[in-house]
């Protein structure tokens, strides 16, 4: 054993005058500036950040076939500037109507804001609130309600070939929005849908996979989806045109019951946007 000693003597020797050195070349001189494959991942990494939309909602009503709707409202209001003539002829065969205001909107516009401000609901079974607010994540679905619900409708949908008269029970007619951004404004995607039948757990899509999720059948008007550019503080508004009362827009916007024909008017702000950090978990 002493002998054992003697022959490790030099190198223990070695080692005691360059641990020192080794130990910081590996490790560094503080602690704080190891270089190790166990503590590369010490600093979390930067958030991720989420774009939120925040839309106002507003309903008003008037009775169909007011002159304010028929023609003063959408003087003041840009038709041709958010669509191809292709599309907005595509709309307006479905008695659908939109129009976008800037900022500033016209003095019909805000009579009619004014006017649905003290408005919490029109009465009827599965109405929407006068007016309330929505965030949604760019990118992501929120559904707008367009009107109360029905028992039955059948309605006249334009086909390639004509048209097609479907008829539905229990429905509500619903805008699938979803915004996307883009260099300091906003791209807000519509999508007509109509909600029918019983709801039942149906299998639904979702960002990251499938769930089942209480809902009723769907029945997306695809023909008549359209999108609207919007600046912050800048305005949307929907509503319904024509004579025919089997369209689109007129369920939509008007329905089917005959003992109360007040027509519809959506309309949307886009009320700021704003950037989050999400959390990083480790």
């Amino acid at each position: 054993m002493l002998r054992l000693l003697i022959q490790l003597a030099p190198c223990l020797v070695l080692i005691s005058g360059s641990g020192c050195a080794l130990f910081t070349s590996f490790f560094g001189e503080k602690p704080d500036e190891i270089d190790s494959p166990f503590t590369q991942t010490v600093n979390s990494p930067t958030a991720p950040t989420r774009d939120i939309i925040e839309l106002d909602v507003n309903f008003a009503e008037r009775p169909l076939g007011d002159p304010l709707l028929e023609s003063i409202l959408w003087e003041n209001l840009d038709e041709i500037g958010p669509f191809e003539p292709g599309r907005r002829k595509s709309l307006n065969q479905a008695g659908i109507r939109i129009g976008v205001a800037g900022s500033n909107p016209p003095k019909a516009l805000e009579w009619l804001l004014v006017r649905s401000s003290s408005r919490q609901g029109d009465g009827r079974s599965g109405s929407a609130p006068a007016r309330y607010s929505i965030p949604i994540v760019a990118g992501a679905d929120s559904f707008v309600q367009a009107g109360p619900a029905y028992e039955s409708a059948t309605i006249r949908i334009p086909t390639e070939d004509g048209f097609e008269e479907r008829e539905f029970k229990n429905l509500r007619c619903v805008f699938r929005v979803t915004p996307q951004m883009e260099d300091g404004w906003v791209r807000l995607h519509f999508l007509p849908e109509i909600h029918y039948g019983s709801s039942r757990l149906r299998h639904t899509a979702t960002v990251a996979d499938w769930k089942l999720q209480s809902r009723q059948k769907v029945f997306p008007l695809y023909a008549q989806s359209f999108e609207v550019g919007l600046n912050s503080g800048e305005i949307a508004v929907l509503s319904s045109m024509g004579k025919d009362t089997s369209s689109i827009g007129r369920h939509f916007f008007v329905g089917s019951d005959l003992d109360n024909q007040s027509q519809r008017i959506l309309v949307l702000k886009l009320a700021r946007i704003k950037t989050v950090e999400g959390v990083v978990s480790e």
